[in-house]
């Protein structure tokens, strides 16, 4: 998502990466997927990404424009969270509380980054 913008800093992991799972979780609530299949099982890695911080935008846009969100999902943005699990892998304490405060601690389960580069290099 939008990689050609981010070619230096590593941003594309930085960045990119939990722009790419907050994409996922929009995508997914607002196509209606965890109505349709109430038994899906889906955990989503590094906190949900920018999900937990873009929440009040995501559900003010689902307000204020319905005719470009809720198309295929009537179902607010704010009361899907608790359908899918997020992992714990945020790097922060304030942001690990934010998502058990957002998600709930049964939600929260354990992330890890290995064997990608930020667990064995940092």
């Amino acid at each position: 998502m939008g990689q050609e913008k981010m070619s230096k800093y590593w941003l594309p992991w930085l960045v990119g990466m939990p722009a790419e799972t907050c994409l996922a979780i929009c995508s997914m609530i607002f196509g209606g997927i965890f109505e349709r299949l109430p038994n899906l099982k889906v955990a989503f890695a590094h906190g949900g990404g920018s999900f937990p911080g873009t929440i009040g935008r995501i559900q003010h846009g689902y307000e204020c424009r319905p005719d470009l969100c809720a198309i295929d999902n009537k179902v607010s943005p704010k009361d899907s969270v608790g359908k899918f699990w997020v992992d714990s892998l945020v790097h922060d304490p304030d942001a690990l509380r934010g998502i058990v405060k957002l998600f709930g601690s049964n939600k929260v389960c354990l992330g890890t980054d290995y064997p990608f580069p930020c667990t064995y290099l940092c």
